[in-house]
């Protein structure tokens, strides 16, 4: 993120100018079964209402 936060382009994009960016550890995304059960456990609690 911090790589994209520099690129101007990124910053004319109207959902990060909206604040609509939810950043979470691309770790979780790649390698094992419990790790992408994790991403959506974290993917579910962001999107439910609170």
């Amino acid at each position: 993120m911090d790589e994209a936060a520099e690129n101007p382009l990124w910053s004319r994009l109207d959902f990060v100018r909206d604040g609509h960016i939810v950043p979470f550890d691309m770790e979780m995304v790649f390698g094992s079964p419990s790790g992408q059960l994790a991403f959506l456990e974290v993917v579910a609690e962001t999107l439910s209402p609170k």
